[in-house]
Parts: structure tokens; C-alpha cells; sequence
């Protein structure tokens, strides 16, 4: 992963700019991601629809739940888009076989209805991790912005239907009004065909879709890491370092331009063929514009009501066949929508009936508690982590006597050995001794950040100009100075004594 070639701007965004990056990937690279999506989907489909060619809903069945499956493909590709790599160097059979057998059980079983599939197919298909390992990293990245990514899954699948449903009205307005219609007769003795269809309208609507939905949700991965990591400021660091090697190239070229411009400047410009110019293009584009503003290009008329058109009556023509006119009416979908609202009213009084049985089960508990007191129990605290950021902070790890290290460093000429004693040790008295709760993936302005509000306010000054000066050392490879680093080792003993 090479953030040099990084194809978007590696910033901070909210969730929702991070959907609508992902949007706008989706319509970058559209064409092969749909192609990786619909190439296998149509291998799947089409052979399930001939060999269940009486029960036509089981192949469409099983190409919805193959999506996690099929989403694997595009998610690849725009992995290695979004990094300017080359999809198709070290790839084969061997590979393409890894990537859609790779952990497939669980994506098929218990994790199938998962509603934040888009954002943790990311751990699984780039950073291959699976089981408690998978469950780990998935919790960690999901802080705050796991809620955006079961919303995005909801919204996209409405919008399936919805695309489906349209494309059912289009078929249905495209349909010319004065023809015959008979040779449509005998194909109604076929009704599987009709179900056929919809499973090839329904097949078009998903694969329209999975795209933007698997974008999207990469695109929601790639902006946790980039908080996470702090991509932006690596990619500073790095710029500023190679500024600082190309500043003789940079002033030789500078001095080149310099000399061009000059010549330029000296030499005569066109001022009045410039000026003739631009008048004729502005007559021009008057004339144009009061060209659209009359007719017959600009026609207006004023519709207050619906009508056929050619036809003012409220009917529609005779000659239209009865099938067509009761496919209009739109029955079967307004059974199919009263079927769904009454599933809905019943799945809302059962949520209601758990809810009042929840609040009972709580008052209830809440009333005995206080009418038998009970010895309060001593609760187990978490115990404290050993590694934060990569670095232990046990006291096992750290040695006895930190000033004398921390002397024995700078002696050596190893100020960052010197300034990570001591931030360790720091660390481990924050967690140790002030019960600061630090988690391992916890960066250092949020180590920063916790001790501000949990610790005193001198401890927490101290800290955080321990962090400042690691951060200047660890990041920009700017070392404070020896006598710096002392008066700081003496401070911190000072403040951290047990």
C-alpha cells in the first residue's frame, strides 16, 4: 500500500462525505466494477434459472445470497484503483480462488444479514482476518461510523426495489398504444415466463446497484483509516522531506521560468485583435440567445389537468388489449403493498409487547433491590493494558531506575530512547496509578485528550508536552535537546511518584 499514489485526498471526512466519495468511485470506475460483479452473478443465474426453470424465485434466491460472495470481486478492484496498482499483476486462478473461498461459510451462514456488510467486507477480502481476530478489528473500526453503514445497506436496498418497480413502469409506458396486440396471447399460457422476466428485471436492478453499495462502504473503511492512522499526516511528512531535497533543483528551474517570462513580457501583445474578438463572440451569443427565446424553440402551455394524449377523454382507447389495461390497474402490487403493511403492523405491536415487557422486567428489578438491600459486591476491575500503540508499558518492561536510563540514553546520543522511557513510563503511571482507562488502540492525542479530563491539571500539562516533544521526535525526527529532555525526566518524577 503505497500512499504516494493514493487517488483521493487523504483528509479526515464525516460519514456522510465518505458515502458521497464513495458515490463519486463508483462513477469513476463504474464499468469494470460492474463487469467483476456481473460477470459471475450471470454464471450463477443463468444455469439456475434453466435447471429450475418451474420455480423460477429459487435461482434469484440464490444469487441474493450469494451477494457477500459477489461483492468480493469489485471490492478487489477498487482496492487496488483507488492506489493506481495493477488489478491484474500476481493474479491467476489460485488467487481469484482465495478470494471468493476465503472464509465463504460464515459469509453465507450467520453473517449473511449482517446490515454493515459493505464496511467489514473490507477486513475479510483486504486484510484477511477471520474469526475472534475478524471481531476484534471489525469493533475497533466500527467506532462511530458503524451506524452510517447499516443505514447505507437499508437505503440501497429500497432503492433495488425501487429501481426494480421502475423498470416495470417503463416497460409498461414504452408499450405503444395503437397496435395489435395478439401475438402477446399465447404467451399468457406461459405465466413462468412473466416470473422469468421479473427475475431478469430484479437480477438488472442489483447488479445496477452493487457498485455504489460496495464503494460506499470501502469508502467508510478508508476513511476510519485514515483517522486511525493519520494517513494525512505521514503523507505531510513525507511531502516536506522531499521538498527539502528538490530546493537547489527548484530554484535553477525557477530562475529558467524567470528568464522565459521576461522575454515574454517584452514581446508586443495583440491588444486589438484580443479586443475584436471578444466583441464578436459576445454579439454572437446575443444573437443565439434571442434565437432559443422565440419560437418555435421556446413553447409554452399552460396544463392544469391529466389527459391522454390525442385524446381528451378519461378512458383509455378501445382498441388497447383487456390484459394490458388490467396490468395497469397495478393489482398485484397493491396486494403485494397491503401484505407487507400488515406484516409491518404486526412486527410493531411485537416490538411493542417486548418493549412494555422490558420496562416491567426492569421496574420490577429496580423495586426488589430496593426492598432487599443486598452486600454490595466488589466488582473485578479490567485490568489495565500492557501494550498501547505497539509499545509495552508494564512495569516488567520498563526498568527500575528511569532517570538513570534515561541518562544512560542521552549519553549514548539516543534522544528517542530516551524520550520513549520516559513516555512509557508515563503511560504506565497514568494507567496504573491514576486509573486513566487507556486502550491499546488509543493514539497519543487521545491518550492526551483522557488524561486532560481524568488527571490533574499538572499531570495532564506534563503529559501533554511529554507528548508534543514524542511526537516531534517519533513523526518529524526533530530532537529537543539533551537539557530538555532532562529538566522533562526530572518533572515527571516529580509528578509520578507512587
Amino acid at each position: 500500500m503505497n500512499l504516494d499514489k493514493l487517488q483521493i485526498t487523504a483528509e479526515h471526512r464525516s460519514n456522510w462525505q465518505a458515502i458521497d466519495l464513495g458515490v463519486l468511485m463508483a462513477k469513476r470506475w463504474y464499468r469494470p466494477l460492474l463487469l467483476s460483479w456481473l460477470i459471475p452473478a450471470l454464471i450463477l443465474f443463468i444455469p439456475l434459472s434453466v435447471w429450475f426453470y418451474e420455480s423460477p424465485w429459487i435461482a434469484m434466491l440464490v444469487v441474493w445470497w450469494c451477494k457477500p460472495l459477489l461483492e468480493r470481486a469489485p471490492l478487489f478492484l477498487l482496492s487496488r484503483y483507488l492506489f493506481n496498482d495493477d488489478p491484474l499483476k500476481q493474479s491467476g486462478y489460485r488467487s481469484l480462488h482465495r478470494l471468493y473461498w476465503f472464509d465463504m461459510f460464515s459469509a453465507l451462514t450467520w453473517r449473511r444479514l449482517d446490515l454493515k456488510r459493505s464496511f467489514n467486507l473490507a477486513v475479510t477480502v483486504l486484510e484477511q482476518q477471520k474469526g475472534s481476530a475478524r471481531s476484534k478489528r471489525c469493533t475497533v473500526l466500527q467506532s462511530g461510523c458503524g451506524s452510517s453503514a447499516g443505514w447505507l445497506t437499508i437505503a440501497l436496498v429500497h432503492l433495488e426495489a425501487v429501481l426494480c418497480i421502475g423498470f416495470i413502469v417503463l416497460l409498461v409506458m414504452l408499450m405503444p398504444q395503437h397496435y395489435d396486440w395478439a401475438f402477446m396471447e399465447p404467451l399468457l399460457d406461459h405465466p413462468l415466463l412473466f416470473e422469468h422476466i421479473y427475475n431478469a428485471l430484479y437480477f438488472s436492478a442489483i447488479a445496477l446497484i452493487a457498485p455504489i453499495y460496495t464503494a460506499c462502504g470501502f469508502s467508510l473503511y478508508i476513511n476510519r483509516r485514515i483517522e486511525l492512522e493519520a494517513w494525512d499526516l505521514e503523507l505531510i511528512f513525507r511531502h516536506n522531506m522531499q521538498k527539502r531535497s528538490s530546493n537547489q533543483r527548484s530554484a535553477a528551474t525557477l530562475l529558467i521560468f524567470g528568464v522565459f517570462g521576461l522575454f515574454t513580457l517584452l514581446q508586443p501583445q495583440p491588444l486589438l485583435a484580443a479586443t475584436m474578438d471578444q466583441s464578436q463572440r459576445e454579439l454572437a451569443k446575443e444573437s443565439i440567445l434571442q434565437t432559443l427565446e422565440s419560437p418555435p424553440f421556446v413553447i409554452e402551455k399552460k396544463v392544469s389537468e391529466w389527459s391522454w394524449p390525442d385524446n381528451q377523454s378519461d378512458a383509455p382507447p378501445a382498441d388497447v388489449p383487456d390484459w394490458l389495461k388490467n396490468l395497469g390497474d397495478f393489482r398485484g402490487l397493491a396486494e403485494f403493498i397491503e401484505s407487507i403493511a400488515l406484516l409491518i403492523e404486526v412486527c410493531v405491536w411485537i416490538a411493542i409487547g417486548l418493549l412494555l415487557l422490558y420496562i416491567g422486567k426492569q421496574l420490577y428489578t429496580q423495586v426488589r433491590q430496593n426492598a432487599t438491600p443486598r452486600p454490595e459486591r466488589v466488582r473485578d476491575h479490567a485490568l489495565p493494558p500492557e501494550l498501547i500503540m505497539g509499545m509495552q508499558i508494564s512495569r516488567a518492561s520498563l526498568p527500575e531506575d528511569i532517570p538513570a536510563a534515561v541518562e544512560a540514553a542521552l549519553q549514548q546520543g539516543d534522544q528517542r530512547l530516551a524520550l520513549s522511557l520516559l513516555y512509557r513510563y508515563s503511560l504506565s503511571q497514568l494507567v496504573s496509578l491514576h486509573q486513566i482507562p487507556l486502550k491499546r488502540w488509543h493514539t497519543e492525542g487521545e491518550c492526551a485528550e483522557l488524561a486532560k479530563r481524568t488527571a490533574p491539571q499538572d499531570i495532564s500539562l506534563c503529559f501533554s508536552e511529554l507528548t508534543r516533544l514524542w511526537q516531534q521526535q517519533a513523526y518529524a525526527h526533530q530532537a529537543p535537546s539533551d537539557t530538555r529532555i532532562r529538566a522533562m525526566c526530572d518533572q515527571v518524577g516529580r509528578l509520578f511518584q507512587a
